[in-house]
């Protein structure tokens, strides 16, 4: 069995710094939302504090946007005032989950979750997820894959890119990249749908449209098509 990625967790220096998050979470306008992080360092680190810093984003990745929570600090963004609080438990069990309410159309949509361990008082060691979790308001326009797709080497498989609240019609192109990054933009473009090319083929890979799914076909699966596929 191999697996074909499209999404992962990052750490700045060690792997064994990391951090996890959902791809993305539906939500309602006024609803709330739990959004987990779960974290990681080597067994054997023994920080005196743990702090969390949550970071949003209006498009693309967090990156070093502006926090938005310091849980530690007490520290919350105006636009969250009121609305955001941690429902985890960072010191004993390594989770920084925050709770947003009264959600709005314009919060985030990307939240990233920053660890920060003290020794001291001084920071001994900071990571952050790299991709974050990206809300999905629903009746907004958003296109949804699958954050892993299992495979089998010599059988054929495709991956699913679905779109919602937006007629089929109205798509004029679809473009998945395809590389080893795993941040989609990293990637170079690989295969096109368009309207002028309903199916589009090269070697084992196929685009078609059906519906409001656009698959992507991979035949005759090998070790190399291990990557990073995005739509």
């Amino acid at each position: 069995m191999i697996s074909i990625p499209l999404g992962d967790v990052y750490s700045e220096e060690d792997k064994s710094y990391c951090t996890e998050q959902p791809d993305s979470i539906r939500v309602e306008k006024g609803g709330s939302v739990i959004i987990p992080c779960h974290f990681s360092y080597p067994k054997n680190v023994t920080p005196e504090e743990v702090r969390v810093y949550w970071r949003h984003a209006k498009g693309g990745r967090c990156g070093s946007n502006e926090f938005i929570y310091n849980h530690t600090e007490n520290r919350i963004h105006a636009a969250y005032r009121g609305r955001i609080s941690v429902a985890g438990n960072p010191q004993k069990k390594r989770t920084a989950t925050i709770r947003i309410q009264n959600l709005r159309e314009n919060d985030g949509p990307m939240f990233c979750c920053r660890i920060s361990l003290y020794y001291n008082g001084e920071a001994i060691e900071s990571w952050q997820n790299r991709h974050g979790t990206y809300l999905r308001f629903k009746g907004q326009f958003s296109v949804e894959q699958p954050d892993v797709v299992p495979a089998v080497i010599g059988e054929d498989i495709s991956i699913l890119c679905v779109v919602h609240n937006r007629s089929p019609d109205a798509i004029e192109e679809i473009i998945w990249r395809v590389g080893t990054s795993d941040l989609c933009f990293e990637n170079n473009e690989f295969l096109i749908w368009n309207t002028q090319n309903i199916t589009h083929k090269v070697g084992r890979w196929r685009l078609q449209k059906s519906e409001k799914i656009f698959l992507l076909y991979i035949e005759s699966v090998k070790d190399s098509d291990s990557l990073q596929y995005c739509c």
